[in-house]
Order: C-alpha cells, then sequence, then structure tokens
C-alpha cells in the first residue's frame, strides 16, 4: 500500500503490515527494508523499514522455546489483510488487520490492528493487540517498535541521539572495531517519559513520541548506512515473568510511535 501525503512517501507491506520505505522529498527517513550483508556479516541478513515486534522483543525465553529461533517475534512474518486506504484533508491512513492468528508455538489467539497516518511533518505507526483466545490464562506479550533511521553517507557530521539529557554520538568506528553499535537497552527513569530525537545531518532532526511511557530504548546499528532507536513497552527482559505485561482475554493493548521530522531544507 502506497501512503503519500505533501512530501512524504511510505510503502507499507502486506506482510507484518512493515513500513518498508518512508521518504521525505527525495531523502529516506527510514533505510529502505531488504536483505543485505551488514558490514562484516557472512550471510544476508532482513533491515530496513519498521516493523513491530509482537508477541516478544529479542530472542524468545526459554519459558516458551516454540517460538522459535528468530528475534522479534513472529509479526513481522505474517501477512496482513489490507482493510482500507482513507485520503482525508490533513492525513491519509491505512489500516490492516490479522484476525485471530494462532502460532502452533505460542498457545493464544491474537487478533493485531495496525494502522499508519501519514500527515504534513511526519507519520505514526499504531499496533493494537487483542487477546482474542479462548484461553483462560493471562496472554503475556512483551512489544516494541524497531525502525531503522537512515544515516546520510558522505556526510563529514556526525549523527546523534539525544535521550532525556544524555547526548550519543553515532560511533560508526564502533561497528568496524566490534561489528555492533550501541549502548544496548538505555533504562528510562520510573514515572519519566522521554522523548528522544536524533540529529541526522544533511536530512534534520527526528523526534520519537510514544503513546506511553516506555521503561527503555534500545540503540542498536550493524551497518554505518542506518541507526535504530526501539521504543520497548514493557520492562526489561519481562516476558513471561512476574513484572511482565499480560492481557486478559478480551483485553487489548496499544503501542503507538510518532515520528516528526524537522527538516533542514
Amino acid at each position: 500500500m502506497r501512503l503519500d501525503f505533501g512530501n512524504w512517501h511510505l510503502l507499507v507491506d502486506d506482510q507484518g503490515a512493515s513500513i518498508v520505505r518512508c521518504q521525505y522529498r527525495d531523502d529516506h527517513v527510514l533505510w529502505p527494508q531488504q536483505y543485505t550483508y551488514a558490514l562484516g556479516a557472512c550471510a544476508m541478513k532482513h533491515r530496513g523499514g519498521l516493523h513491530a515486534c509482537v508477541p516478544n522483543f529479542g530472542p524468545p525465553p526459554e519459558a516458551y522455546p516454540a517460538l522459535g529461533p528468530d528475534k522479534h517475534g513472529f509479526m513481522r512474518n505474517v501477512l496482513f489483510h489490507a482493510i482500507e486506504r482513507v485520503e482525508l484533508e490533513d492525513c491519509v491512513v491505512g489500516r490492516y488487520k490479522l484476525e485471530r492468528y494462532e502460532h502452533p508455538g505460542f498457545p493464544w489467539l491474537m487478533t493485531i490492528t495496525v494502522v499508519i497516518r501519514v500527515f504534513q511533518n511526519g507519520f505514526s505507526y499504531t499496533v493494537e493487540i487483542m487477546n482474542a483466545s479462548g484461553n483462560p490464562e493471562l496472554m503475556p506479550v512483551y512489544p516494541a517498535l524497531h525502525p531503522y533511521f537512515a544515516v546520510p553517507t558522505g556526510i563529514v557530521q556526525q549523527a546523534s541521539v539525544t535521550l532525556g539529557e544524555a547526548v550519543v554520538p553515532f560511533e560508526r568506528d564502533e561497528i568496524t572495531r566490534r561489528g555492533a553499535f550501541g549502548p544496548s537497552a538505555c533504562p528510562v527513569p520510573a514515572g519519566m517519559q522521554l522523548i528522544p530525537s536524533l540529529r541526522l545531518p544533511g536530512l534534520g532532526e527526528v523526534t520519537m513520541v510514544t503513546n506511553q511511557r516506555c521503561p527503555f530504548y534500545v540503540l542498536w546499528s550493524d551497518d554505518p548506512r542506518y541507526l535504530c532507536v526501539e521504543p520497548v513497552f514493557a520492562e526489561y527482559e519481562s516476558f513471561g515473568k512476574l513484572n511482565g505485561l499480560y492481557l486478559e482475554q478480551g483485553e487489548t493493548f496499544t503501542a503507538e510511535l510518532t515520528v516528526l521530522l524537522s527538516p533542514e531544507h
């Protein structure tokens, strides 16, 4: 599905209801989704765009080994149904739905709705997760959103991320030295909701706003061409644990990320 509004051009794939391409004018805001060799890698990896991590962020825990070896949940590998594309005066909206999906390694049915809105100065990506199961046990979820922001090449100035009062420069040389960049998990103090921002030389400043507090963010990259700033909507490594997030039958959880751009030109 194409979602064009003003200077914004987004392409959304039915697989995972993921954003695979996002441009402002001719500049990539998200690195285009593709299979590629990350720096120094021996095998091709699936990188880029923006996808949701559902039901789990990171590798599956020992309690649910049948979820498979893939990181970041099964949602991004499942075909969604494109419900509608609506053009409004101030935005364009795309809606996707996965109805009562059952994964062989996860004993709950899930209904997942994705809404993407594109407006004058940015876009939003919303995932609504519902426990649609007859299973009386609470359904554990550990959701996150995984954007790959494009880092312009050939520019001397350094990209950086601001998290609260901390400014983290994007050390491209760190990828060469140890194969990856990132302080990894960046915890958010209790009771505080951060609004991270990225300085991307040649493009501008990107601000990330979530619909609720995220206990931590993950900063990561394995290639100088992109930088991931990933909001996680549950406590660190809490999937299936006492301090984790659980949904009752019929209960929903909504994770939303709004990306705003102040362009340099």
